[in-house]
């Protein structure tokens, strides 16, 4: 199956406060064939989380406002559908990585492009 029809339809939600980042993932996924919608923060992340439904999300640890686990935490806490779809914790700093158990998965930045695809699709049921 070629790659883009595996990802067609899947909906994943990238929010980080740096807009290169939004940028590289927007990007990168988009190519690879998935819908990609970013957010600069919490707040805007949040927003499209509940209004767009994504079918995973991926986030920044550290942001200003709201952080990747208060974005977490709120999203639990919501309707059955947030409580369901996976999140992906993304940090700069490798000790953040103690706090993966709160996401589906956890990667450093920069992040290797391999790893990720594995545990998109790994978090997708893609693999």
């Amino acid at each position: 199956m070629a790659e883009a029809e595996k990802y067609k339809g899947k909906k994943i939600l990238v929010i980080d406060d740096e807009a290169e980042i939004c940028d590289l993932f927007g990007g990168w996924l988009s190519y690879l064939g998935f819908e990609v919608l970013t957010a600069r923060d919490g707040d805007d992340g949040l927003w499209k989380a509940k209004s767009q439904k994504p079918d995973l999300i991926i986030t920044d640890a550290m942001m200003p406002g709201h952080t990747g686990y208060e974005i977490i935490e709120r999203l639990r806490s919501q309707s059955d559908r947030m409580r369901d779809v996976p999140i992906i914790m993304m940090s700069g700093r490798p000790s953040m990585s103690d706090f993966q158990h709160l996401a589906f998965g956890f990667i450093s930045k920069p992040f290797d492009p391999k790893a990720m695809l594995r545990l998109i699709e790994k978090a997708l049921h893609l693999e």
